[in-house]
């Protein structure tokens, strides 16, 4: 994946927007599994996914409250939500 983003192989590849943490990610990637870049498809229970994925963002964003008086709206805007 990194040799994809320093080369520009991603550039124009299609995206996926993450539900919890708001990141694009995207479908395709050379030499890349795409379930891999689609974790909750690596799940038995996909519900059982969404549930960690809810509790890990939620755990990001009470962490982050931290410094929310030394970043910008911008900054603040773009984490977990």
């Amino acid at each position: 994946m990194v040799r994809a983003v320093l080369t520009g192989t991603l550039d124009k590849v299609a995206t996926t927007k993450d539900p919890f943490f708001g990141l694009e990610v995207p479908e395709t990637c050379p030499d890349v599994p795409p379930e891999v870049l689609q974790p909750r498809k690596t799940w038995k229970d996909p519900e059982a996914y969404d549930g960690q994925a809810k509790k890990l963002a939620g755990m990001f964003s009470e962490n982050f409250k931290q410094f929310a008086d030394d970043v910008s709206a911008e900054i603040l805007g773009a984490g977990p939500s």
